[in-house]
């Protein structure tokens, strides 16, 4: 499987419309371009911008802390915002992606990734370190897979999981994270207008 890889030198300022975007393969992780002084591979299906706090959260690797999560500052610094997988690749984004969904406690960053432990999980991030967390053990292993969805959804996200509990439903804003038939919005009229927005979901 190939996909777009953004890369540049870490160590050197650079604007988000000055990378240079070459071809990676997951099989193959030599790049087409000759290797930097401090090379981060970012992907791009693989990260979000924010425009209101000039942020972007992406998944990458440096060559030393394997694919992890990292930040494009408001100083367009790369930094690893957290090594969720210490032993290996979390890979964030791998299945459902990056979304940045205002709540009502401020702009929140959505994707899944596997911190080695838990399987792959849905993680939100408010851009912080400490703000970045795993919104729950749902599965015994992956939680989060290639048939699993995500949609936003009354200033938070509608999501899905599949595993030895079968398919389900949960409604997460970063702080709260339930079953979607106990979300505090929840009604059948509601119900009738999440299942009409994305019809992925109404297979569940």
């Amino acid at each position: 499987k190939r996909q777009d890889i953004i890369e540049w030198n870490a160590g050197k300022q650079a604007s988000r419309d000055q990378v240079q975007v070459t071809r990676h393969s997951r099989q193959n992780e030599t790049s087409t371009t000759q290797p930097r002084t401090k090379e981060v591979k970012k992907s791009s299906n693989e990260s979000e911008w924010s425009e209101t706090s000039s942020t972007l959260i992406f998944s990458a690797t440096d060559g030393t802390n394997g694919c992890e999560l990292w930040i494009l500052d408001q100083e367009n610094t790369p930094v690893m915002l957290m090594d969720i997988h210490a032993s290996g690749d979390s890979i964030p984004g791998r299945e459902l992606g990056m979304h940045v969904v205002e709540t009502d406690r401020g702009q929140r960053f959505f994707f899944d990734a596997d911190d080695g432990v838990h399987g792959r999980e849905l993680w939100v991030s408010d851009g912080t370190s400490i703000g970045t967390t795993m919104l729950g053990d749902m599965e015994s292993g992956d939680a989060i897979g290639w048939n699993s969805e995500i949609t936003m959804w009354m200033n938070g996200v509608v999501f899905t999981t599949s595993g030895q509990q079968g398919n389900r439903m949960w409604w997460s804003n970063g702080s709260v994270t339930t079953s979607i038939w106990q979300a505090p919005w929840f009604s059948a009229s509601a119900s009738s207008e999440l299942i009409n927005q994305t019809a992925a979901i109404t297979s569940i």
